[in-house]
């Protein structure tokens, strides 16, 4: 697998939170950022491919019915509920 070299900037506070978990860790700066981003990616993913389906759910339900499709407010709820059970 070929990589690639990136910089970053961020608060001295931050970096220096970063610093102590690869001592703790025992892991080098990459490590640590590789595994930040991998976790970040594996959590934000679902959701947006959750929030995908009810979208195109409320869409297909609008144009069979369009009177009877539910408000932004219930889908929002709806949405709320399942993700809350999807990480219990």
């Amino acid at each position: 697998m070929s990589t690639k070299r990136v910089t970053i900037t961020m608060p001295e506070e931050l970096y220096e939170v970063a610093q102590m978990l690869c001592h703790h860790e025992n892991r080098t700066q990459s490590e640590l950022f590789r595994e930040a981003l991998r976790s970040y990616v594996e959590s934000s993913l679902p959701l947006q491919a959750w929030q995908r389906e009810l979208l195109d759910a409320r869409r297909d339900g609008y144009e069979a019915k369009p009177d009877e499709v539910m408000s932004w407010d219930e889908i929002e709820a709806n949405a709320t509920r399942a993700v809350t059970r999807r990480r219990a």
